[in-house]
């Protein structure tokens, strides 16, 4: 399993399927599926910055490293590992 999620003690923040935010002193729960698909997102964007930095290219300049194509596509694969770890957690208290 993804070291992240044990060393942040993910499980206690599933309930059901749905992950508990704490956000401006309101707690709000954002499904499973929604979740995943925003962590999948983020690191998306980090892996795109941290390749165009190794290349060079001025991601503020230019915006031919916007792919959205291959942005969802990765979005879609990586949310199913994400969705899969925090399922097996939830149902693995």
């Amino acid at each position: 399993m993804n070291e992240v999620y044990e060393n942040d003690n993910i499980k206690d923040f599933i309930y059901d399927n749905s992950i508990r935010l704490d956000l401006n002193n309101e707690t709000e729960y954002m499904p499973i599926e929604e979740f995943s698909r925003w962590c999948a997102l983020l690191q998306g964007v980090e892996l795109i910055l941290n390749k165009a930095e190794q290349l060079k290219i001025n991601t503020t300049s230019s915006d031919s490293w916007i792919k959205p194509v291959y942005i969802e596509k990765f979005i879609s694969e990586k949310s199913k590992e994400y969705i899969d770890e925090l399922t097996y957690f939830a149902e693995h208290p």
